[in-house]
Parts: C-alpha cells; structure tokens; sequence
C-alpha cells in the first residue's frame, strides 16, 4: 500500500490509519486555499518482500539422459505375440472352413441356374426379333414388293439357307427402341 508523506510547518503526517483524516484534510486546504508555506508532499511505496531462494539453496538441474521404464520384458512381449498369432491362425480356420463351404453353395447355386438364365435370354433374344420383324412388316405394309427380311425381294445374304439365324447388329436389334436403350447397351462399361 503506498503511504503518503507531508511535511508541513516543520511537521511531517504520514497517511496511516490513524492519520489519514488529518492528511486529507491537510492536503484539501492546501490545494483550494493554497498556503503559502513550504509543502513537501511525495509518496513511498512499502517495501515488496523479495522472492528469494530457499534455505541451502535450489536443487541442481538434472540434464542427464533419462530412459523409459520399460513396458513389459522381452519375453513377456514373445510371449504375448505367440498366444496372439495361436488364437488368431485358429479363428481363421474356423472361419475359412464356413467361407468354403459358403463358396461351394454360391457356385452351386451358379452352376445351376447358367442354364436356365441363358436360356431365358435367348427366349427374350428371339421375341424381340419377332417384334422387329412384325415392327417392319407393320410400317412397310403399304410399300409394293417388298418382302419382310429381304430388300425388295432379294434375300440379304444368298449362301445362308433359310433356317439359319443371323444375328442382327446392335444398330438393326435396337432399330425400334429409344436412343438411350441403344447407348446403355453399347456402352455398358461406362457405368462399372
């Protein structure tokens, strides 16, 4: 707490508790009625207990390497790691015994059904060939000499018999159905 200091009149007030009314007032009527005496007026601090070290000094700083404890011994980690690899190789074959026999059943299941799924798409094949052929009889029909599955009469290839299929290209196949149906087909790539 900083004191304050007056001397006046060859006395001198210190701004304790007890003194502090005096003080005030001492320095109120100094500076409205501004005496004419010598006024010596300055302020003190108390003194700040100074921070110093303890008794017999401060420890010395240790700047020695310090190494790790370890976490557990060599052979403890050995251990661990074998108990670990045991118990993991024996999950994995119990594990790949039901994946193989998982796969069986799933290339079972394949096997079985290949002939039947190809066989549906040829079925589709050929209906939609029909729906070609009966599209272009529909929108030639008016047209004079003209012979469904021939160009005006004249077959398109001459060395094929009559019972063997040709297989249309992409373009004649899907000469009936939308442009995109065409391009997700031929493009099928682009969407894996």
């Amino acid at each position: 707490m900083t004191k304050i200091l007056i001397s006046h009149k060859n006395k001198t007030y210190c701004s304790d508790q007890q003194n502090l009314r005096l003080v005030l007032q001492l320095l109120h009527s100094l500076l409205v009625h501004r005496s004419h005496y010598p006024v010596v007026i300055m302020a003190t601090a108390e003194r700040v207990k100074q921070d110093m070290p303890p008794k017999g000094g401060y420890r010395k700083i240790n700047f020695a390497r310090v190494f790790p404890k370890p976490f557990a011994s060599s052979r403890a980690l050995v251990g661990t790691y074998i108990v670990c690899t045991g118990v993991g190789w024996y999950f994995y074959l119990l594990n790949d015994r039901l994946v193989d026999k998982y796969q069986v059943e799933s290339r079972s299941s394949i096997i079985a059904l290949t002939p039947l799924l190809d066989a549906e798409a040829d079925r589709e094949y050929l209906k939609q060939l029909r729906k070609n052929r009966d599209a272009e009889e529909k929108l030639m029909k008016n047209v004079k000499g003209w012979k469904t599955g021939t160009l005006y009469g004249e077959p398109v290839y001459k060395t094929v018999g009559k019972d063997k299929l040709i297989e249309p290209s992409l373009n004649e196949y899907y000469v009936h159905a939308p442009d995109k149906v065409l391009f997700d087909r031929a493009y099928w790539h682009k969407y894996l």
